[in-house]
């Protein structure tokens, strides 16, 4: 009984320790340290953005599932969101910078008014 218990005790101690390496790299894979996963995503975005939405959609119509044409429309329903955030985000800046412009004055007009002393209370007495 002693050797079937001792043969046991291994058998327990290997399987834990092969779980707890599938762990670890399920871990990893679950923190995207995945480095074939990675690779993918890098070549899939280096396709997408050697080839126009055109050549996407031309491919997608030569296939025989539906799911290629919803993809190439996702992408250009992206790329014209892509579009729209940066016109957004164009005016957003230009009207900061213009806000920025307003304040610098500001704070020129009140520095300037203080330099001449026009908050001074002893020579402009408060009525």
């Amino acid at each position: 009984m002693h050797k079937k218990e001792v043969a046991v005790t291994k058998d327990i101690s290997s399987a834990t320790t092969k779980l707890s390496d599938l762990g670890g790299q399920l871990d990893k894979y679950a923190e995207g340290h995945d480095p074939a996963f990675a690779k993918a995503i890098d070549l899939a975005t280096e396709f997408l953005q050697q080839h126009t939405i055109q050549y996407l959609a031309q491919a997608a119509d030569e296939t025989l599932t539906s799911s290629d044409k919803a993809l190439v429309a996702r992408i250009s329903g992206l790329e014209r969101r892509v579009a729209e955030l940066s016109s957004e985000h164009d005016r957003q800046t230009a009207e900061l910078e213009k806000t920025f412009e307003r304040r610098d004055e500001l704070l020129r007009t009140a520095a300037d008014f203080r330099r001449n002393h026009y908050d001074d209370s002893a020579i402009y007495p408060v009525r």
